[in-house]
């Protein structure tokens, strides 16, 4: 179903001219590509939105944006640090212009990259509990139970690594 939207709301865009949405219904597009394998149309697919959402300066849909195209292609061809302050910039954007969904999504994805990058544990877990206390004050519940589930993971690693250093 989720395609079906894309598709169709590419096909808006190119019957009836360009709007803020398209830049996400390319952005979803660039994400399809990167899943097909199809690395080279996906950063085609990718730059255009990311062009597209620059040249029409709407805030509003930057959250989803960036939380496609920084999770797909741009994860492996931008620096970690690049990426995890875009998805900390989707998170803030979000959060200022009411799209608390995507902006959860994308504190979560922030969470788990950096985790992923080895960022300092006890600075991941503070950050953790700031951006899970928000996602509890937003009632999102799923973002939630997976940011929780990698803080125990970061408070498993951290007494692990204290008791294996004393």
């Amino acid at each position: 179903m989720g395609i079906h939207f894309m598709t169709y709301m590419i096909q808006l865009s190119l019957s009836y001219g360009l709007c803020k949405e398209s830049a996400f219904a390319l952005a979803c597009c660039s994400s399809l590509l990167f899943s097909f394998g199809d690395l080279k149309a996906s950063k085609l697919f990718c730059d255009f939105a990311l062009s597209l959402l620059d040249r029409l300066d709407c805030k509003a849909i930057l959250p989803r944006v960036y939380m496609s195209v920084y999770t797909s292609i741009l994860s492996i061809l931008k620096p970690w640090k690049e990426v995890a302050e875009k998805l900390l910039r989707g998170y803030v954007v979000g959060m200022q212009t009411g799209d608390t969904i995507f902006a959860m999504n994308n504190a979560r994805t922030y969470c788990a990259h950096r985790f992923c990058c080895g960022v300092d544990l006890d600075v991941l877990a503070r950050d953790i509990d700031i951006l899970g206390h928000q996602m509890i004050d937003y009632k999102q519940e799923w973002n939630w139970n997976a940011t929780n589930a990698l803080k125990h993971s970061v408070l498993t690693l951290i007494n692990y690594t204290d008791v294996d250093m004393q």
